[in-house]
């Protein structure tokens, strides 16, 4: 089921959901800085994923940070770009138990696989994606979500790939037996919408919009 809420419900959910851990106390926070500046606790995002406590906040500082590719989100955790962030996580997110919940925000994810697609699996409790971007530097971009059963998007945009002729390929959304919420989400060049959904060419799209024409 996919769902357009309006905006003040859209945004007094997310912040109430980023505002807490999902047993509702604030989080414990870990810096990550690749350059390792002052008061760095991970120089490495994967080692931070793997070591910090269930529930966690990793506010991560500017640079290009690749997850090992053995190496899913599988419990809840939040990753708070503090700016100029570049996340590759190519073994995706999920499974996770529906008491905890997982966030992603002010950062630029992308997959290093040929066709890049950032995977959302099996996630039980709330997905927080906020003020996140997708990035390709193949062909086709997309942000595919499979069994996620309280999804929460807000400003997501995904980039489509520009040929150096001119133009952009697809970018694509795509939900499998997911529950989703989506507010102000956009993305250029071709809409492809899973499940046989609605098809858009050309200019910017709201896929608000079209996903609500599209249900």
């Amino acid at each position: 089921m996919i769902q357009r809420r309006s905006p003040a419900s859209s945004v007094t959910s997310f912040w109430l959901l980023a505002a807490l851990t999902s047993n509702g106390l604030l989080a414990q926070s870990y810096v990550v800085d690749q350059a390792n500046g002052p008061g760095t606790d991970f120089t490495s995002l994967g080692e931070a994923i793997r070591s910090v406590p269930t529930g966690a906040s990793l506010m991560v500082r500017a640079g290009s940070y690749v997850v090992p590719s053995d190496l899913p989100i599988t419990r809840g955790i939040s990753i708070l770009g503090q700016g100029g962030v570049s996340v590759s996580l190519p073994a995706g997110v999920g499974p996770t138990p529906p008491t905890e919940s997982v966030r992603i925000a002010n950062v630029t994810l992308s997959s290093e696989n040929w066709i890049p697609s950032v995977v959302f699996s099996g996630i039980r409790g709330p997905l927080i994606l906020d003020s996140v971007r997708g990035s390709s530097q193949t062909v086709v971009l997309a942000f595919d979500f499979a069994g996620c059963e309280d999804v929460h998007l807000q400003d997501v945009v995904l980039d489509g790939f520009a040929w150096p002729t001119g133009g952009r390929d697809g970018y694509r959304f795509r939900f499998g037996n997911s529950s989703a919420s989506l507010y102000r989400c956009s993305g250029q060049g071709d809409l492809l919408l899973g499940g046989g959904g609605t098809e858009g060419h050309g200019e910017p799209t709201s896929l608000g919009r079209v996903l609500a024409q599209g249900r």
